[in-house]
C-alpha cells in the first residue's frame, strides 16, 4: 500500500507541475482514498454501493466489486419513430454506443461490424434510409442492445509476482469475420484462476475475396499480434503461450517450410511463428474454441447464456491441458509454383566449340548462324541467373523473353554470335596483350600490335584505334576488330 501511495502522490505532483489537477480518484481500496482532499475524490467512489459505478474512458467502473460494468444508452423507439426508417448514419451513431476497447463483448460487436458492411455493400449516402432487409436485422440487433442485461466482467486477473501465469489465445473465421481472444491462467498451487484478457475481431474484405483457409490465418495473424501486445502490458516477455485453433490446413502452414508457401501464406507464417513458435500451436475442436462466436457473433441474450466466451473451455481450468494426437499433414493449396529447368551439356576440353566450328566450315554465315541458334537455347533455359556485363553483351534478349522464343534470328542475335566469335578468336592468339590492357592499360611486348593504337571497346573486342575516332564513317569502319593474320582464318 505504502508503494501505490508514492506513485500516486508522485502522479499527482508529477502533473500539478504541467498545470494539470488530478480529481475524481476512484480506488477499490478504502484506503488509497483516506489522505485525499474531499475535492480530489470521486462521489461514487466513497459510497461503495451496489449500484455505485465511476465512468473510466467510457467504461463502467464498479470499485467495490473491482469489475467492468458494460451497458448501452440505447433506448426504445416512440410509435412515430418505430415507423421510420433507420438511415445509414444513425445506425452508425447507434453501434458506437457500446465501448469496448478490449474487446470483451467482441461476439456482439462482430455482429454490428457484418451488418455495418453490409450497408456498405448498396453505396447508399449517409442520410439515405437502409434497404428493407437490412432494417430487418438492425431492429432485431437494436432490440436486444436496448434491452440488453449489463455484463459485470472482472478487472483483475489475478496476477501476482510470485504466481505462475501463461496465455492461452484461440482464434477463428467465418465467410464474414475472423477473430482471436486471449485468456491468462493463474496457477497457485493447485488452484488455477482462467480469466477472459482481451479479443479482437476484424470483417472479412468484400473487394477482394478471399478463401476460408486464408481467412483462418488471418485469424492466427491477429491472434500473433494481439499476444505480442499483452506480452508487452503485462512486462513478461518469456511468458509461456499457447495459442489453438480448429484449422489443420492454417497447423500445416505454421508448422511447414515457409519457403513452400506463397507470398500471401509465407509472410503471414513468418510474422506468427516469430511471435508464437510453430511448436506452441496446437488443435482444438470447433466446439470448444470460444472464438468460434466472436467470427460468427451473438446476440446479447445468447452471450449472456454463453459461459464458453468468458472462461474459456472447461479443460482450461484443468491443472493439465490435454495432448492433443491430431495427424497433421502439409497442406497442397498455397504452395509456390517452382520452374525446374535442366541443362545437360558435354565438355571437349581438348576442341572448343567454336574452334571446331571454324576448322569444318568454310561459310563464315554459316558458323555465326550456328553461334547465334547456341547462344539463344543458353539464353532460354538460363534466362534470369547471368548478370553483368559481359552477360548483357553476349545476351542482349536476356531480358526479352518474346524475342528468345522468335522464329527467326534477330539482328542483335547475329550481332551477338559475330562477338561471341571474334572474342574467342582474340583470347585465342592475344591472351596476353588482353591482359595487359585490361590491368595496365597498354601493350608492352608485341610491337607489331602496338603500332594500331589497339583498345578493348565495351564487349571487351579488341579494335584498332588511331585518328579516324572524329571521322563520319560508321564505329566498325573507324575501329576494325583485330583478327590475328598467323591463324587460319580464311573466312574472315
Amino acid at each position: 500500500m505504502d508503494e501505490v501511495r508514492d506513485t500516486r502522490d508522485q502522479l499527482i505532483q508529477l502533473l500539478k507541475e504541467g498545470g494539470f489537477n488530478l480529481r475524481k480518484w476512484s480506488s477499490n481500496e478504502r484506503q488509497l482514498l483516506e489522505d485525499l482532499p474531499e475535492h480530489m475524490i470521486s462521489p461514487v467512489s466513497l459510497t461503495f454501493t451496489e449500484a455505485s459505478a465511476s465512468k473510466t474512458l467510457g467504461l463502467a467502473w464498479n470499485p467495490k466489486q473491482d469489475e467492468f460494468i458494460f451497458s448501452t444508452t440505447l433506448k426504445n423507439k416512440t410509435e412515430s419513430e418505430t415507423n421510420n426508417k433507420s438511415s445509414k448514419r444513425q445506425i452508425l451513431s447507434d453501434i458506437s454506443t457500446i465501448f469496448d476497447p478490449l474487446g470483451l463483448l467482441s461476439p456482439i460487436t462482430i455482429k454490428a461490424k457484418i451488418l455495418f458492411q453490409q450497408i456498405w455493400k448498396y453505396k447508399i449516402e449517409w442520410d439515405d434510409t437502409v434497404p428493407d432487409e437490412i432494417e430487418k436485422e438492425w431492429r432485431t440487433l437494436k432490440t436486444e442492445l436496448t434491452n440488453m442485461q449489463p455484463f459485470k466482467i472482472n478487472r483483475w486477473l489475478g496476477l501476482r509476482a510470485n504466481k505462475n501465469c501463461e496465455l492461452h489465445a484461440f482464434c477463428d473465421a467465418s465467410e464474414k469475420a475472423f477473430s482471436c481472444v486471449v485468456y491468462s491462467k493463474i496457477t497457485e498451487g493447485k488452484q488455477q484462476q482462467i480469466a477472459l484478457v482481451a479479443a479482437k475481431t476484424k470483417v472479412a474484405p468484400i473487394q477482394k475475396h478471399q478463401t476460408l483457409p486464408r481467412l483462418e490465418l488471418c485469424g492466427a495473424h491477429l491472434l500473433a499480434q494481439l499476444v505480442n501486445k499483452i506480452k508487452l502490458c503485462f512486462d513478461k516477455p518469456n511468458i509461456k503461450v499457447t495459442a489453438w485453433t480448429d484449422s489443420m490446413i492454417v497447423l500445416g502452414w505454421l508448422k511447414g517450410d515457409v519457403s513452400r508457401w506463397k507470398a500471401y501464406v509465407g509472410h503471414r507464417v513468418q510474422e506468427i511463428i516469430s511471435v508464437v513458435p510453430a511448436g506452441s500451436w496446437k488443435h482444438v475442436r470447433s466446439e470448444q474454441n470460444p472464438a468460434d462466436c466472436a467470427s460468427r457473433g451473438l446476440l446479447p441474450s445468447q452471450l449472456h447464456n454463453f459461459p464458453l466466451w468468458f472462461n474459456g473451455p472447461e479443460w482450461l481450468n484443468s491443472e493439465t491441458i490435454p495432448e492433443t494426437h491430431d495427424t497433421i499433414k502439409m497442406p497442397e493449396i498455397e504452395l509456390k509454383r517452382v520452374h525446374a529447368v535442366t541443362l545437360q551439356t558435354t565438355e571437349n576440353k581438348n576442341i572448343n566449340f567454336v574452334t571446331e566450328l571454324l576448322n569444318k566450315n568454310s561459310c563464315i554465315m554459316t558458323i555465326i548462324r550456328i553461334v547465334a541458334w547456341v547462344s539463344r537455347f543458353i539464353t532460354i533455359t538460363s534466362q534470369g541467373r547471368r548478370h553483368g556485363e559481359d552477360a548483357a553483351m553476349d545476351h542482349p534478349n536476356m531480358n526479352d523473353p518474346a524475342a528468345s522464343k522468335q522464329c527467326n534470328l534477330t539482328l542483335s542475335d547475329i550481332r551477338c554470335a559475330t562477338n561471341i566469335i571474334i572474342k574467342h578468336v582474340q583470347n585465342e592468339y592475344y591472351e596476353q596483350e588482353i591482359h595487359e590492357l585490361k590491368t595496365k592499360g597498354r601493350i608492352s611486348k608485341n610491337i607489331g600490335l602496338q603500332k594500331l593504337y589497339p583498345y578493348l571497346d565495351k564487349n571487351n573486342i579488341l579494335r584498332v584505334g588511331g585518328r579516324l575516332q572524329n571521322s563520319n564513317l560508321p564505329e566498325e569502319t573507324k575501329h576494325p576488330a583485330i583478327i590475328p593474320k598467323t591463324a587460319n582464318w580464311r573466312i574472315f
